[in-house]
């Protein structure tokens, strides 16, 4: 089975019950062929907390207000449902900064 690496920061980590201040990496085994999109609904199951960080309830798909990155390649939401994962994969979530 594929393993995907998962790095968070800190705010998102806490959802999840995490105490540590800093980044917090998961891996996960998951499914052959299994989507990004795919792969962050297995997470909502596992950590419920992660919902009501990485969903917007209103529409039921990703928020826009984090970006997702896989393997240092910044993708694009309808991305999410069409890149499969690869043995070794790394996602990285970052919040979206806006401001002036």
């Amino acid at each position: 089975m594929p393993k995907i690496s998962l790095k968070l920061p800190s705010w998102i980590a806490a959802k999840l019950g995490a105490t540590s201040s800093g980044w917090l990496t998961l891996e996960k085994e998951v499914a052959e062929g299994i989507t990004v999109s795919d792969f962050l609904m297995d997470m909502v199951l596992t950590y419920p907390g992660f919902r009501e960080t990485v969903y917007d309830p209103d529409a039921g798909l990703a928020t826009e207000q984090v970006n997702f990155v896989l393997n240092d390649r910044l993708l694009n939401f309808r991305e999410l449902s069409q890149i499969r994962l690869n043995d070794g994969d790394s996602i990285l979530l970052i919040p979206l900064y806006s401001g002036g």
